[in-house]
């Protein structure tokens, strides 16, 4: 394998096409690398003690399930200081469930080298393991290193409102290599892109309509190599049709045809004022958006000969504070607050591709200036799928963009919103009307429910359901008042519910969780709930 410090830092910008290098280091456990064992210098004796002895080079050894362990060492001494002579037999025993790689039998006999020294061949562990040593043997003298085995994470990925049902399944795992290991995934709002253990980026397209299965879902490696979970992507949710940085450039995966195709891979120029910060893929008429760090918002065709040829939008101060896309039929809507806490937005019409916006506060309008932020998906941030726009004013107080943009959805959060992240799920069946607001805070979860007028409201699972556990993360899917809220929380778990309309909802534990999901391994999409979980047996 590369080792870890070739391959460079873990951030985005490191990551580069294949081919040139691979550079990016890869964040979550699984079993497909080795773990090398730190030789840790370990004084035989300050004097001699006239005593043989046996030293492993690790005294204690710990390992993710189901990986492998290399760079063990062993050294035999006749007093504690002189090694033993060279073709000295040293017997390795492994613990039960422990083999070793390349198939030899335990116990093992090697032999000492000049400097009294064998090295273990690689050990793999089974998938769950305690109380465990390795021993070594030599004569009538005998050392034991313990073995901790820590649990996998990563090694299976599992995907949440399959067919807007509440059950969690093993995420297919259609043309992925032997001995994959998922390490980080980015779910954007149409696409799940992931890193595998050798750093490679994978694609699988999500369906909007049914889920994942029936896709039917198949992964495709991108030809690229970056961390999926710190990188910049963003896909098209009707299209597949995925706009991604890596290494500060710019790429398109892309697929014609059926969804079962593979994508192709090429690479777009930055705008003029250089690499985005945030990044927008629409259907609607068919763009590519980006913001650059100089607060600038520039857009270009996803198709034909301007593709790749960047607009800048204008019409406000910049640098602006926020900015979101609106799609629609045949249309597109930019939204933007700008440097003066303005609101703006583009006055195009059907088919017609925004390069202008135009100051949107009216005589009508409660709200007060300065606007500090937008309600935004989840991790597809800048593309807000269909509807309103919905933003924080000066006082805390979200309103949502109804004919004078007077519409306040506030509720039992009034004037706390100021500084809140609030998570907009459009409907996903394409609806230019439903969308449900989702806000974190102070451990507990409020919803809003936009097409229905109703305001933010407590719908946080009863404390007989969480126990001492807090919601950390929420978002919502379906079609209409159908669909479902989901409330993660701090200790992994997933609740499932009917979206708030007015009343209490009724929070069950989903279905299909894995034995031992990663909080930190949750990713969501504004459709899917994406979850780290141990598998049931290590990968043949």
């Amino acid at each position: 394998m590369t080792d870890d410090n070739a391959r460079g830092s873990a951030r985005p910008e490191n990551a580069t096409p294949r081919g040139v290098s691979r550079r990016t280091v890869v964040t979550a456990s699984a079993w497909s690398l080795p773990v090398i064992a730190a030789a840790i210098a370990t004084p035989m004796a300050a004097a001699s003690t006239g005593t043989p002895t046996l030293l492993f080079s690790t005294p204690t050894l710990t390992m993710a399930g189901c990986s492998a362990l290399t760079g063990v060492t062993v050294t035999g001494t006749t007093d504690g200081t002189t090694p033993v002579a060279a073709g000295t037999p040293i017997t390795i025993t492994l613990p039960a469930g422990f083999t070793f790689t390349g198939g030899e039998a335990s116990p093992l006999v090697l032999t000492a080298d000049a400097n009294g020294q064998v090295t273990l061949p690689s050990i793999t562990a089974p998938l769950n393991a305690s109380g465990m040593s390795l021993t070594a043997t030599s004569g009538a003298v005998s050392a034991a290193a313990p073995v901790t085995v820590t649990t996998p994470i990563g090694t299976r990925l599992y995907v949440g409102a399959i067919s807007f049902n509440p059950d969690f399944i093993v995420v297919p795992e259609t043309n992925l290599p032997t001995g994959y290991a998922f390490r980080s995934v980015h779910a954007t709002d149409g696409a799940v892109f992931a890193t595998l253990g050798d750093g490679s980026l994978w694609v699988a397209r999500e369906n909007p309509t049914t889920g994942t299965v029936p896709g039917p879902m198949a992964w495709y490696d991108t030809g690229l190599d970056a961390d999926a979970g710190s990188m910049l992507a963003s896909s098209s949710p009707n299209v597949y049709d995925s706009l991604v940085q890596v290494g500060g450039a710019l790429y398109t995966v892309t697929v014609p045809g059926t969804w079962s195709t593979a994508p192709t891979t090429a690479a777009l120029p930055n705008p003029a004022s250089g690499a985005p910060v945030q990044l927008a893929s629409i259907n609607g008429v068919g763009t590519y958006y980006a913001e650059t760090a100089d607060g600038r918002v520039w857009s270009t065709p996803r198709t034909g000969a301007s593709r790749g040829t960047w607009t800048e939008i204008t019409g406000f101060q910049a640098p602006l504070k926020d900015w979101f896309v609106l799609r629609g039929n045949n249309s597109e809507t930019v939204w933007v607050i700008d440097a003066n806490g303005g609101l703006f937005s583009s006055a195009s019409g059907t088919g017609i591709r925004p390069t202008v916006v135009a100051n949107r506060r009216n005589a009508g309008a409660t709200w007060v200036a300065p606007l500090s932020h937008f309600a935004k998906n989840h991790a597809d941030s800048a593309n807000g799928g269909t509807g309103g726009a919905a933003f924080v004013d000066a006082n805390g107080n979200l309103f949502s963009s109804s004919g004078s943009q007077n519409v306040d959805r506030s509720g039992v959060l009034a004037g706390q919103l100021g500084d809140l992240q609030i998570l907009r799920t459009d409907d996903s069946l394409g609806s230019t009307t439903n969308t449900i607001l989702h806000v974190v805070t102070g451990g507990r979860l409020y919803a809003a429910d936009l097409q229905n007028n109703y305001p933010f409201a407590d719908i946080t699972p009863p404390a007989s359901q969480l126990g001492t556990a807090t919601i950390v993360d929420a978002h919502s899917t379906g079609s209409g008042n159908s669909g479902f809220s989901f409330a993660i929380d701090s200790q992994s778990r997933v609740w499932v519910s009917n979206r708030y309309l007015n009343g209490t909802p009724v929070w069950t534990l989903a279905g299909g969780q894995p034995a031992m999901p990663n909080a930190g391994g949750i990713v969501q999409d504004g459709k899917f709930t994406y979850v780290f979980g141990e598998p049931s047996s290590c990968p043949v």
